[in-house]
């Protein structure tokens, strides 16, 4: 399988969001920098698509693993999981952009935040939606272990 990692804005947990910049569809950040900011954070919640049913007991795993406390709101970072959007054309065996996680930071107020990380799974569109949530989250902790 083919593996895409696109890293994408940092900041610190509780200090003023760094702007990411968007350049050719890309959002460009420091890893160094989430790295911190995810050792720094405590709490975390996740966030999936309607009637995903694969997501949130592989989420909830992987903040357990993480050492964070899971928490339905007002968390130091958000995990949102989504699939990739298909464009029906497939060329090459390189596969496809399957998956997203996406990390948000924390706004003053509490609520999700400016993103602060975005990690994409790329692979062969044949694969069931668990396996790919595996593999996103397996690919995510390969990066911050």
């Amino acid at each position: 399988m083919a593996i895409l990692l696109a890293a994408l804005c940092s900041t610190s947990v509780h200090a003023q969001a760094t702007p990411c910049t968007l350049k050719k569809q890309v959002y460009t950040c420091d890893k160094a920098s989430f790295a911190a900011t995810l050792k720094q954070a405590k709490t975390i919640a996740i966030e999936t698509q309607p009637r995903d049913t694969a997501s949130p007991a592989q989420l909830k795993q992987l903040v357990a693993s993480l050492g964070k406390t899971l928490t339905p709101s007002s968390a130091d970072l958000t995990l949102r999981l989504t699939r990739a959007e298909s464009t029906g054309i497939l060329v090459g065996p390189a596969g496809a952009p399957l998956a997203t996680l996406s990390v948000y930071g924390q706004s003053a107020d509490g609520s999700r935040g400016p993103l602060v990380w975005l990690e994409t799974y790329t692979g062969q569109p044949d694969l069931r939606w668990p396996s790919i949530v595996l593999a996103t989250i397996q690919q995510f902790q390969e990066d911050f272990k």
